[in-house]
């Protein structure tokens, strides 16, 4: 009994500092503090867009490195793959059981996507809601100045 005891104790030990000696968990960290954090930027970008009172100059930067920030994490995490593969909760990296609500002609349905897949479509609409919001800037500035 006290040998079987020692042997689970072992075992736990090493897997837990094999678990804390990947790097790719403390990115999984800080992707979802990238996501987050740009989440709260697109909220305030939506708002002033809405309000038409646009201050990108200050959150754009941000934005934009964080955007440029995760498309760098979400490379390492693949690329970590053999360190974590063995984990049964890295499948949500590469398989698809992430559930998401979309819509599609005006109607919700249930989509499953992976982490990789949904880091990209993050950036991807990340991307155009910032360029989408210039453009807009400049159409309000265009128009209020008289320049249309």
């Amino acid at each position: 009994m006290i040998g079987t005891n020692i042997g689970v104790i072992v075992y736990v030990i090493e897997e837990v500092t094999h678990t804390n000696s990947l790097n790719v968990f403390s990115h999984l960290g800080q992707i979802m503090f990238y996501i987050g954090s740009t989440a709260n930027i697109v909220r305030s970008i939506n708002i002033e867009i809405e309000q038409e009172i646009y201050n990108l100059t200050r959150d754009s930067g941000y934005y934009s490195q964080n955007i440029d920030d995760l498309s760098v994490l979400q490379q390492t995490l693949l690329s970590g793959k053999s360190q974590w593969n063995h984990c049964p909760s890295s499948a949500i990296v590469t398989e698809n059981i992430i559930p998401l609500w979309e819509f599609d002609m005006g109607k919700p349905y249930l989509k499953k996507y992976n982490l990789y897949d949904t880091i990209t479509n993050f950036i991807i609409h990340g991307q155009s809601l910032l360029k989408y919001a210039k453009q807009k800037k400049s159409d309000i500035y265009m128009n209020r100045n008289g320049l249309w």
